[in-house]
């Protein structure tokens, strides 16, 4: 297969990106802004009262773009009116006479159709509090409705549970990691797995697009791809600076994974896992996305370019 490419923007560090299902629209957050681009224009700019936590997807009908705990949308180019998630991560809990406990939203993400969202916060003493009173969790992850933003289930809480760097979900799936993975259905609403780390952090968590594979990736550059249903995977190494993203082409038979050592990676997913196209960037890769007909695929670019760039997929068979 062959990379082509097209066009550079500004943009790249802490970059998330996703394209619409039109396949030429896509959209970028970062630092606080989101921008909607048509391939090389940008169409859009929207700032956000703080930066955008977690993945950047579009709504099954591309009329909507999740970027949590942000809704925006596309048409009018403005973000949904939506109750604050501070009120709400810390329900049930108190903290005695200084009231219900803060929780400080730190990674959140949407499912598909936006009908729940996956939130990880850190318990953080406001300037009227004492820290040294409290004695409820640390660390929580809540599932609430997606647009009332109603609790729907503690999945955890406690102290130092994985470290939670991603998350990630479909309509019948919810996944965290950090210091280790798991995985939970979300009808009902149970823990199905856990998947230990390698005393490293789990930069990079995605799902395959029809649901059935979940990859991570490492700081040890290590990327496992695991069957959802029964948990069995296949390992090998991808970049030894650490993997920083991931992408699975839409039928899951191939991986794209972006290095901390600026590598970008095609890996064939089917029977012996092996690379199919490798080319290294003199920055670190800060994120990956392809289209839905994976003809076009962007790489975000960290270090000194701070640049994303796009890219024509060719000849995108297992040659």
């Amino acid at each position: 297969m062959r990379l082509k490419h097209l066009t550079s923007v500004p943009g790249g560090y802490a970059t998330e990106m996703s394209f619409a299902p039109d396949g030429e629209t896509w959209a970028c957050a970062r630092a606080g802004q989101i921008q909607l681009w048509d391939d090389a224009r940008l169409s859009r700019e929207i700032q956000t009262p703080c930066p955008t936590t977690g993945p950047v997807r579009f709504a099954n009908d591309g009329e909507l773009l999740l970027a949590g705990p942000f809704l925006v949308s596309v048409k009018e180019g403005r973000l949904e009116p939506l109750p604050s998630l501070w009120d709400r991560l810390g329900f049930g809990i108190n903290a005695g006479p200084l009231g219900p406990a803060q929780m400080i939203p730190q990674k959140a993400v949407f499912t598909p159709n936006a009908a729940a969202l996956l939130v990880y916060g850190r318990y953080q003493p406001g300037h009227d509090r004492d820290g040294a009173t409290y004695r409820g969790p640390q660390e929580r992850l809540v599932l609430l409705e997606g647009l009332t933003r109603e609790p729907i289930s503690v999945l955890w809480e406690g102290d130092g549970m994985i470290n939670c760097r991603v998350l990630d979900a479909t309509e019948r799936h919810l996944a965290a990691a950090g210091m280790g993975a798991r995985l939970w259905s979300l009808t009902p609403v149970q823990l199905l797995a856990e998947y230990p780390a390698r005393r490293v952090q789990i930069n990079a968590l995605r799902f395959s697009d029809d649901g059935q594979l979940l990859a991570c990736g490492d700081a040890a550059g290590h990327m496992v791809v695991r069957e959802v249903s029964d948990g069995n995977g296949r390992e090998w190494p991808a970049d030894p600076a650490g993997v920083s993203s991931l992408c699975f082409f839409p039928d899951g038979t191939r991986v794209v994974s972006g290095g901390m050592g600026g590598a970008l990676t095609v890996w064939t997913n089917q029977d012996e896992p092996r690379s199919l196209y490798v080319h290294r960037f003199p920055a670190p890769v800060e994120s990956v996305a392809l289209s839905p007909a994976a003809d076009r695929l962007l790489v975000a670019l960290g270090g000194r370019l701070q640049s994303i760039e796009l890219y024509a997929v060719e000849d995108h068979g297992d040659t």
